[in-house]
Parts: C-alpha cells; structure tokens; sequence
C-alpha cells in the first residue's frame, strides 16, 4: 500500500489543520466548550450594566484601577467598546472612563 502524499505544501496544511480541529471536542457537531473563567469588564457587551465582583491585578496596577472609582460593589455601565477592543469606555460613579484592554481583563464582574 502506497502512503498518501499531497502533491503541495497547502494539502497538507489542509490535512494537518483539518485533524487539530477534529480532536477538539469542543468543535464537534457544532458544541461550544463551557469555561469556567469569570466573567471580566473586557468580556461584557455594550449597553450592559455590571458589577464589580473582584480586582485581580496586583501592586501599583490595582491600586491605579481602584483609584479610577472601580472598587467591588460598583456599578458600572459599559457605554462604547472600539471595534478591536481596546479601549473600552465605561460609565462609573456619574463620570465617563476608559479602560486599556489589559486593564479591563483584571477586573471580574457580575
């Protein structure tokens, strides 16, 4: 039996990349893989009103974010989000703020 082989270098990026993706279960049939991650400022939609559940930055970073108003138990209305992402403008405690991408990621909401 003669082994298969592409005739380039695309068929078998093809093949390669057509099996990494059929290992994942989560790509099966159309399922979505669940996480268990929490939910951060980065991840809420436009137009949402939050809750600060938890700052997971450390040092000079956390304490830069919750100078800004953004302690736990504070609502914040996400008013714009740039379309890549960065940065996302919030409203918090009656003043508009934006927040760098990275920054947004440390802070959990519910």
């Amino acid at each position: 039996m003669i082994p298969f082989r592409p005739k380039n270098a695309f068929a078998f990026g093809s093949i390669v990349f057509f099996c990494a993706l059929w290992r994942m279960p989560e790509r099966r049939n159309g399922m979505k893989h669940e996480t268990s991650e929490a939910k951060t400022l980065r991840t809420a939609q436009c137009g949402e009103t939050v809750t600060v559940v938890k700052l997971t930055g450390s040092g000079a970073v956390k304490r830069r974010i919750m100078d800004m108003g953004l302690t736990k138990g504070t609502q914040v209305y996400v008013r714009k989000v740039a379309p890549l992402g960065d940065p996302v403008e919030v409203t918090v405690r009656g003043y508009e703020l934006s927040i760098r991408k990275a920054d947004a990621d440390m802070i959990e909401v519910s």
